[in-house]
């Protein structure tokens, strides 16, 4: 029931993001673009850790505003993601990006990317705090969380074409977790996905 209500609000956040993005941009309806990619989570600093175990998720994005120049392209995303850690909690994100693209070749671009949103933790477990009268009390399991977020990745095709495949490995960092020791947790997360152009 509380996983619902997270995904629930968490998807009315989506769609009044996109709604104010759509009204913001500039562009045609011929130049947003979509995308889905599956991921493998860990709550690990950069490095071999991500490879180590399965924590999987997936989500979706809009991108609501372009802009192109040679070989130079930037664009804001607007992101829904949902991943499982397994024992730990289950992760809704919402939350936006800006990228650059770099032209390697015609054909492939280098990606970079920062954002800030939202995180919605469903715990595991119950949680329980205690009380002036030195008795434990369950607390509820939802939690919600500032997040930061940076990514690299290789992207293959033209923004003219309808797919455009693309690998991305993304680092971040929400907070508060346990404010009192762990005040922010690191988390990165290797994805593969396409975009895809809503229209010919």
């Amino acid at each position: 029931m509380v996983r619902a209500c997270v995904i629930l609000k968490a998807g009315k956040l989506l769609l009044g993001a996109v709604s104010i993005g759509l009204c913001l941009s500039t562009q045609s309806l011929a130049q947003i673009h979509a995308s889905m990619s599956v991921f493998n989570h860990a709550i690990a600093l950069p490095g071999p850790a991500i490879l180590s175990s399965a924590h999987l998720g997936a989500d979706m994005g809009l991108t609501f505003y372009y802009k192109e120049r040679s070989k130079h392209e930037r664009f804001l995303h607007t992101q829904l993601g949902v991943y499982y850690q397994r024992l730990i909690h289950t992760g809704v994100q919402l939350y936006g990006e800006y990228h650059y693209r770099y032209r390697l070749a015609r054909q492939l671009g280098i990606d970079g990317a920062v954002g800030l949103g939202g995180l919605s933790t469903v715990m595991a477990t119950e949680l329980f705090h205690l009380n002036e009268w030195g008795q434990y009390e369950a607390t509820g399991r939802a939690r919600m969380h500032v997040q930061a977020s940076a990514a690299i990745g290789l992207t293959y095709g033209q923004r003219t074409q309808r797919f455009q495949p693309f690998v991305q490995y993304r680092f971040r960092v929400f907070t508060p977790f346990a404010k009192a020791y762990v005040p922010f947790v690191p988390c990165t997360s290797l994805h593969i996905g396409a975009f895809y152009r809503l229209n010919q």
